[in-house]
């Protein structure tokens, strides 16, 4: 028995940091800058992500609890996203996870147009559907149930700066041509709160992939809630340092994300890439 609490306990620890991962980190202190409703635009305005299928492993602490895929897809001017995350088999018992998410991005300038997240933890399940509308009004549509109880909630806001959703912001930084010293700074609305991101390139490394060398910057973001009283509640919390590691070639492919805390350390890692059926025709 005390080795199963043992386990349920570390899988708590671990499901926080993935929650660190993929919801913004927020810090205390002010937002900068005048508010601008203009899309950001990535430096290499040609930029094309490459169409396919990007497999993730998580690892907390070295210990394999989760996979990732990412499939993108293009059909005319709209990027198609899809990502599905899950904790393996032998957490499955213990905290059930499952997160899907689907995006439409604009591909001229990446702009989002739609996102629909959904989520199970245990018997919990929370399904939201964002829609980013062309006079800059957002409007999300929540549904969350719990054990047969379910409930509805709906909000509009129109923000005074624009605003990218997690998914369009990935793609605009990679459309980035970064330098060691560079930092760049956007809105972020990931389905409640509004925030500003800031990344920074720190240094180029080399790491081993699929039994590759490939040279990869090194990016750390920080995120600020531009609610004031936000900033100051998360000002109180313990916060995790991220390390983004971008490939340094023209693919631009996140290689792998680290999160260290005071629960411990989380990795994420490119295990494998398999690219679309048009994408591996127009190579050849």
């Amino acid at each position: 028995m005390k080795k199963r609490i043992g386990h349920k306990s570390l899988v708590r620890v671990a499901l926080c940091m993935i929650c660190l991962v993929i919801a913004p980190l927020s810090e205390a202190v002010a937002f900068s800058g005048a508010p601008d409703l203009r899309p950001p635009k990535p430096d290499n305005i040609d930029f094309e992500p490459v169409l396919g299928t990007y497999s993730y492993l998580v690892d907390f602490n070295n210990m394999r609890i989760g996979t990732i895929e990412l499939a993108i897809e293009r059909e005319n001017d709209l990027y198609k996203v899809h990502v599905f995350a899950k904790t393996v088999n032998m957490f499955d018992r213990l905290y059930k996870i499952r997160y899907r998410g689907e995006a439409v991005i604009d591909s001229s300038p990446f702009t989002p147009v739609q996102t629909t997240v959904q989520q199970q933890v245990k018997s919990r399940e929370r399904a939201t559907t964002t829609t980013f509308q062309p006079g800059g009004t957002i409007k999300t549509l929540e549904r969350k149930s719990d054990e047969g109880e379910v409930e509805y909630e709906t909000r509009s806001i129109q923000p005074e700066r624009f605003m990218l959703d997690p998914f369009s912001a990935t793609y605009l930084v990679r459309g980035f041509d970064w330098k060691v010293g560079m930092e760049r700074v956007f809105d972020v609305f990931p389905g409640k709160g509004q925030y500003e991101m800031r990344l920074k390139c720190e240094r180029l490394v080399m790491l081993d992939v699929g039994g590759f060398r490939r040279s990869a910057w090194v990016i750390t973001p920080k995120a600020v809630n531009l609610d004031p009283e936000k900033q100051a509640e998360a000002a109180r919390k313990p916060q995790a340092a991220l390390k983004i590691y971008l490939s340094a070639d023209d693919q631009k492919d996140v290689l792998k994300i680290e999160a260290s805390h005071m629960l411990g350390n989380l990795t994420v890692y490119l295990d494998k890439f398999q690219p679309s059926i048009i994408q591996a025709a127009a190579a050849k």
